[in-house]
């Protein structure tokens, strides 16, 4: 597990710095401030599946990592490559109840605009 001073070392010295990484380390003003500054980091691929932060929040069941994430105006439609889901579908398929809503919702405020 990488501690939050030596991750800090290796950002000043241009290793590059994802949403979930940040979170993890607890940094969660900066993940707040990145998103502000490049909101398509809520919509970057990861890992083997091409999951995105928002499929990954779903997994874990992390509503405020969720929140913070459609603050960013993901893409709801991005669709991993393993299990061709969104988002959503993750939501729902792990019964996290409360992303599935603020999904849902997000989607609604979104088609009102």
């Amino acid at each position: 597990m990488v501690q939050p001073v030596s991750a800090e070392w290796l950002v000043e010295h241009g290793v590059g710095l994802d949403v979930l990484s940040a979170w993890d380390l607890g940094w969660k003003a900066r993940v707040r401030r990145m998103l502000a500054e490049s909101p398509d980091l809520a919509s970057a691929r990861l890992g083997r599946w091409h999951i995105t932060p928002l499929h990954e929040a779903a997994f874990r069941g992390d509503a405020e990592l969720a929140r913070v994430l459609l603050a960013a105006d993901p893409d709801l439609d991005v669709r991993d490559t393993e299990f061709n889901s969104t988002p959503l579908g993750w939501a729902q398929h792990f019964k996290r109840r409360e992303i599935v809503r603020l999904i849902q919702r997000h989607r609604a405020r979104a088609k009102l605009s």
